[in-house]
């Protein structure tokens, strides 16, 4: 059983470790993602707003209006975020695989050190997936509330 000197302790130390409190501290926390390549502005990379302007095309059809474009293209770019964290799989995989005859030899480790990074991939694609879910249920209530 836990003394109550320790969970004394252990609520003074959990007051203290509350994140970031300034509006500063918040923002540097913020593009954590960014730093470490996980997310990347579907603005600033031409090939990712592309990608995004083309899946938006293809859902919204030829002449939609800008407030259709504006629903569907949050959808689009979390597409087109799960689409990445596939790719960045595949490639994790494919990179182990490499490794895994080395010399005829087979190296285990190779997939045991690619499972933290396959995780947090799968974590970012299930964001992504419940991103997309969020803005395809935005799209429907709109368009539920048209017909009524």
């Amino acid at each position: 059983m836990t003394s109550a000197k320790a969970i004394a302790a252990n609520r003074r130390n959990a007051r203290r470790c509350t994140g970031p409190r300034t509006a500063g501290g918040k923002r540097n926390a913020a593009r954590n993602s960014l730093r470490h390549g996980v997310i990347a502005s579907m603005h600033s990379d031409l090939g990712l707003s592309a990608a995004v302007a083309r899946i938006a095309a293809a859902l919204a059809g030829p002449g939609a209006s800008a407030d259709l474009l504006a629903l569907i293209n949050p959808i689009a770019e979390a597409e087109v975020d799960m689409l990445r964290a596939r790719n960045a799989r595949v490639a994790l995989i494919d990179l182990a695989a490499a490794t895994w005859v080395a010399d005829g030899q087979p190296e285990r480790n190779a997939f045991v050190t690619a499972l933290p990074s396959l995780v947090r991939l799968d974590r970012y694609e299930r964001r992504a997936m419940a991103r997309r879910g969020r803005a395809m249920r935005a799209l429907r209530k709109t368009f539920t509330k048209v017909r009524e």
